[in-house]
């Protein structure tokens, strides 16, 4: 089973996926997390000393960040694909825009989870992974910079709003997002 977390630029996306993968280590060894965008932004910039400034963030991601070419996206769903075939769950981060050339990494995956800031940009996110990538929904996180945790429905997936997620933070995972996805782990 895999997911992609998708989302609007800029809600946690970077760092909800650092923070789960996280979380679900230590029980579920065999979880990935594949940054399926070219931004710069992996995991060892979340994992920093708190002592890194956002320029020294900034000058590292500008570093490492690539460009899309026509090969990219087809690349990491065969990535993707045969991750699957190692671990039990690959979590997708795949950046905070609506793209058809993310059509092949919606076909590897299983699952989706939308993270967001603003609530006019989740609709997209289900037509483009539910609708064009005939993916299950897990989950709708409403970001805010706020510290709550407030479960609006569980059917028939998860909604729910919780924040912060920011980076350089020590960031938690709201233990019915954690369950969620744990459920769909072999």
């Amino acid at each position: 089973m895999d997911h992609p977390l998708t989302g609007q630029c800029h809600s946690g996306k970077s760092v909800l996926s650092h923070a789960l993968f996280k979380a679900l280590l230590p029980e579920c060894p065999d979880v990935f997390l594949q940054r399926a965008q070219w931004d710069g932004e992996g995991n060892w910039i979340l994992e920093l000393p708190a002592t890194a400034t956002a320029d020294d963030l900034e000058t590292f991601k500008l570093a490492y960040k690539g460009e899309l070419t026509q090969h990219f996206y087809p690349n990491q769903a065969q990535a993707i694909l045969q991750l699957r075939r190692q671990k039990d769950l690959v979590i997708v981060d795949v950046g905070g825009r609506v793209q058809p050339e993310k059509l092949p990494v919606l076909e590897a995956c299983s699952h989706y989870l939308i993270i967001s800031a603003q609530p006019n940009q989740v609709n997209p996110w289900h037509e483009f992974c539910r609708d064009r990538g005939n993916l299950r929904c897990l989950a709708v996180v409403a970001s805010t910079l706020d510290p709550v945790e407030i479960i609006h429905r569980r059917e028939p997936f998860l909604e729910m709003t919780c924040g912060p997620w920011v980076s350089g933070t020590e960031t938690r995972v709201p233990e019915v997002l954690w369950e969620g996805v744990r459920s769909i782990i072999p």
